[in-house]
């Protein structure tokens, strides 16, 4: 069964997110989420092995499942999740006959009131924060 904890409380703050953009190219993956204080940037520089996104009420299962194990305030001002014990690994490990195994992968959540999305990767990304100006 997966296992959902907040995932790098020393270096990210609470804020009300909502995803600004996300960009795949050849230099990787970044997405950028906007608080009312804070922007956010993740910049994974390395080859990640797969991602997805999803609007947060087509993820109602796992939102549903995940706050029945933590409380009703587990997502709120909260920005990015570690999953163990993760479907998506080993989903992602079965596919490649397991030429990376369902351990070896970090699933990383970023939830936002709107937005799901999953990276997996296998190694941990690049945080930039900036605060935003009025």
């Amino acid at each position: 069964m997966e296992e959902w904890e907040r995932w790098n409380a020393s270096q990210l703050v609470a804020d009300d997110y909502e995803l600004k953009y996300l960009l795949q190219d050849r230099n990787g993956l970044k997405i950028v989420f906007a608080g009312l204080e804070t922007e956010v940037t993740i910049v994974y520089r390395k080859q990640i092995l797969s991602f997805r996104s999803c609007d947060e009420s087509d993820r109602w299962k796992t939102v549903s499942d995940v706050l029945a194990g933590h409380g009703k305030d587990f997502f709120r001002n909260w920005l990015a999740y570690r999953v163990t014990a993760s479907d998506y690994a080993s989903w992602f490990a079965r596919e490649t006959f397991d030429s990376t195994t369902a351990d070896e992968i970090l699933h990383l959540a970023f939830v936002t009131a709107n937005d799901v999305i999953d990276v997996l990767s296998l190694e941990e990304p690049d945080i930039l924060l900036s605060p935003i100006r009025d």
